[in-house]
C-alpha cells in the first residue's frame, strides 16, 4: 500500500499507523457485540479527525507512521468532514498555501502526523468510557481538570 501520494493530489487512502490500526482493529473485536461501546458507535473517520483535535489541543508533536495502515477511504470525507480537516491543518500552521489544491498531499500528510501523535491518547480513552465521561466533562467546565 502506497504511504504518501502524488505530489498535489490528494491520496486515495488516509493512513495512521499501524500500530494503531491494529489496536483500533482489536478493540472492535472485542466489542462487537456492544451497540453502546464508544468504538462501536463512532466512524473511523470521527476518530481520526477526534486524533488530530486531541493532538493540536494537548501540544503534541506531529509524528510519522514507521508503518502507514489505512485507516480509511478518502472518499469517505463528506465536504463536511474536508472542511473540519482542512481548518483543524490550518491551525496547526497557520500557511494559507497548504489550502491550496496543489498543496493537498501536503495537508493530508500533515493531518496524519497529527492523527498519529493523537491517537494513542484517542485508544487510551476509547479503551476506558469513564476516561472519555470525565474528559468530556472537564472539556465542558461541569468538572475542574484534575
Amino acid at each position: 500500500m502506497k504511504a504518501r501520494s502524488e505530489s498535489g493530489k490528494e491520496p486515495k487512502v488516509i493512513n495512521i499507523d499501524k500500530c494503531y490500526t491494529d489496536k483500533i482493529d482489536e478493540m472492535k473485536e472485542k466489542h462487537k457485540g456492544d451497540p453502546n461501546h464508544y468504538i462501536s458507535r463512532l466512524e473511523l473517520k470521527q476518530i481520526y479527525l477526534f486524533a488530530i483535535v486531541l493532538a493540536l489541543k494537548r501540544g503534541h508533536k506531529p509524528k510519522r507512521s514507521e508503518k502507514p495502515s489505512q485507516l480509511i477511504r478518502n472518499e469517505y470525507l463528506n465536504s463536511e468532514d474536508r472542511l473540519i480537516l482542512r481548518s483543524l491543518i490550518f491551525s496547526s500552521c497557520d500557511d494559507m498555501k497548504i489550502l491550496l489544491p496543489e498543496n493537498a498531499a501536503n495537508l493530508f500528510d500533515t493531518a496524519e502526523r497529527l492523527a498519529n501523535a493523537g491517537m494513542g491518547e484517542i485508544i487510551e480513552l476509547l479503551e476506558d468510557s469513564e476516561k472519555i465521561e470525565k474528559m468530556i466533562l472537564v472539556e465542558s467546565g461541569k468538572i475542574p481538570s484534575k
